[in-house]
């Protein structure tokens, strides 16, 4: 007779919340919790990613926070998602969890942008090493930033 072994991996998920009030992985800055991916996704499939991690894709409130993110961006010399979009309107940039206008708040974009290059359907919103706020294709690949409320 033949004994045969079964062996059962169990995954089990643990968030650990260290003193900043940020989980393990994510960056606190003013409040707020930030994790620069690793992966490249689509913009859809990075706001489902940040949605699965506790978040949403980033959405940038202030010059302060732009400078914080933009840093972050510059130094890791990659492009990231942001969590914008004109897909619903042309032209209508919308940050998708507050659903607020950016005519409305701050934004601060690059020169010459948003500009659907080279006639490109360019609708979501990506940082731009060493140079800001673009608009891009959303089905490219690109690494993207989630932001979450920090916990006490």
């Amino acid at each position: 007779m033949m004994n045969i072994r079964i062996c059962f991996l169990v995954a089990i998920s643990v968030r650990v919340i260290s003193g900043t009030g940020c989980e393990d992985g994510w960056i606190p800055y003013a409040g707020n919790c930030y994790h620069f991916s690793h992966d490249m996704e689509s913009w859809i499939e990075a706001e489902g990613m940040c949605l699965h991690l506790g978040g949403h894709l980033v959405e940038i409130n202030s010059r302060s926070e732009n400078t914080f993110l933009q840093g972050w961006v510059d130094m890791l010399n990659t492009h990231f998602w942001a969590g914008a979009t004109d897909l619903n309107v042309r032209g209508d940039w919308v940050w998708v969890t507050s659903k607020t206008h950016l005519s409305n708040t701050f934004s601060l974009w690059a020169p010459g942008e948003p500009n659907n290059l080279n006639g490109w359907e360019e609708h979501c919103l990506m940082l731009w090493t060493h140079v800001g706020w673009n608009d891009m294709k959303c089905s490219e690949h690109l690494n993207y930033i989630c932001e979450a409320y920090g916990k006490p």
